[in-house]
């Protein structure tokens, strides 16, 4: 990889999200345990905030299914004044709520779907509004230094590396 990201504190990372980018944020906070939580007020104006500081119009938010990511992309996208096309993906769930079983397949998968979403759209700004487990995922492939991001704290990928990272599997 020519680059190492970094996972970032969440009033950090929308400053340095640029163009050829793809960040993998996890949700805000959520207002309860289980699928269906949704954002609480707080976790809604986080995701605004941070939407408000990335530099550049998004061309793809991507989410999770479940109602607090969402919302997080929602909220994102509407901080940073874009109309970038949202795309809800089932790659993006918690593990058991996906399409695998098993974690592996799940993530090869993962980064095949997003790789695919990303050409479709010929995106080169995109935020992924996940869940933790995807965004530690994505921080031990890149080699992050934190491994154990919080609520909305984001991983930047530039898109050469992730692309690469997708032809490798």
């Amino acid at each position: 990889m020519s680059r190492n990201p970094a996972v970032l504190p969440a009033d950090e990372w929308p400053h340095r999200v640029v163009r050829h980018t793809v960040t993998f944020v996890r949700h805000g906070q959520k207002n309860g345990p289980g699928f269906s939580a949704d954002l609480t007020e707080k976790g809604r104006q986080d995701a605004y905030l941070a939407g408000e500081r990335i530099r550049y119009p998004l061309d793809l938010v991507m989410a999770s299914p479940s109602p607090r990511a969402i919302s997080t992309a929602m909220a994102i996208r509407e901080g940073n004044g874009s109309h970038a096309k949202l795309v809800v993906e089932e790659q993006l769930a918690e593990p058991g709520l996906g399409l695998y079983t098993d974690f592996n397949d799940a993530m090869r998968a993962f980064f095949l779907c997003i790789r695919s979403i990303i050409d479709e759209n010929r995106a080169e700004t995109i935020v992924a509004a996940t869940h933790n487990y995807v965004v530690e995922y994505v921080a031990e492939v890149f080699r992050c230094r934190n491994a154990e991001p919080g609520l909305l704290e984001g991983i930047t990928i530039n898109l050469e590396d992730f692309f690469q990272v997708c032809e490798s599997l």
